[in-house]
């Protein structure tokens, strides 16, 4: 199997990484790994040519200490605990091994208890099978909604730049 071309005629870059969810939720457990442990998952992931990375930091809760009274702030999420430090020693670490981190978000599934309106409101189906706690799916059309998702991203950008 030959490698695809690119449109200047040369092999076309091949790049792998990884992705993890570094929020709490049942399918993830980095929000349990230190800041040792992250470098060295990072230096596994360099060591092997990976140059991707794709954390969700909201993925049914959130893996960030966050000023949005909204967003969940779990105390069990050791990045939360550490106000983000681990997350921002994360990054630093993977820029300095030429791997890019992009930070991935779930913007209409929250935690019901976090929410705190605005109420146009579902019950997210199956949601047992993803969190213990129910969940809520946000009307997109709703532009109290969309403000807040616009509020998170600019949020992100800030502390996380």
């Amino acid at each position: 199997m030959t490698r695809p071309r690119s449109r200047a005629g040369g092999a076309a870059p091949v790049e792998f990484g990884w992705w993890e969810v570094f929020a709490p939720s049942l399918h993830g457990r980095a929000h349990l790994w230190n800041a040792n442990q992250w470098a060295e998952q990072i230096e596994w992931m360099a060591s092997r040519g990976a140059r991707v990375l794709f954390l969700y930091l909201h993925w049914y809760s959130t893996g960030y200490r966050s000023s949005l009274d909204w967003l969940d702030q779990p105390d069990y999420s050791l990045n939360v605990v550490a106000e983000n430090a681990i997350l921002r020693r994360l990054l630093r670490h993977a820029r300095g091994r030429r791997i890019r981190v992009y930070l991935v978000n779930q913007v209409y599934v929250y935690d019901a208890e976090s929410w705190k309106g605005p109420t146009a409101l579902e019950e997210f189906p199956d949601a047992a099978h993803y969190w213990p706690r129910r969940l809520v799916l946000a009307e997109a059309a709703n532009s109290s909604v969309r403000n807040r998702i616009a509020k998170m991203f600019v949020e992100q950008a800030e502390l996380f730049p």
